[in-house]
């Protein structure tokens, strides 16, 4: 662990199933949904809006869209803002 005053060992945890599952899963996970905060996740959810890159179209937007509607019948977003990469002159971002 790299943060102040922390002398632990971080390693992952065998419960990943994959990392754009688990990415997906950041709407209600992030609360402890359906554990705990059961109030708070359903204010917030779904989001009203969310923003990345164009790249990220086919990963995180897929798979917010994807695991929110396999497990609450709707997108966990509503809108979404996308950017797109700004070049070097050779081309690479």
């Amino acid at each position: 662990c790299t943060a102040e005053g922390c002398s632990h060992t971080a390693v992952r945890v065998p419960e990943v199933i994959d990392a754009w599952y688990d990415s997906g899963s950041m709407p209600f996970a992030q609360w402890g949904y359906p554990y705990k905060n059961k109030e708070l996740f359903e204010q917030r959810y779904p989001a009203q809006f969310i923003s990345e890159a164009i790249d990220q179209t086919r990963g995180w937007f897929y798979t917010l869209m994807a695991v929110g509607t396999l497990v609450f019948d709707k997108s966990s977003y509503e809108n979404v803002v996308c950017l797109g990469h700004i070049l070097a002159e050779d081309g690479r971002k």
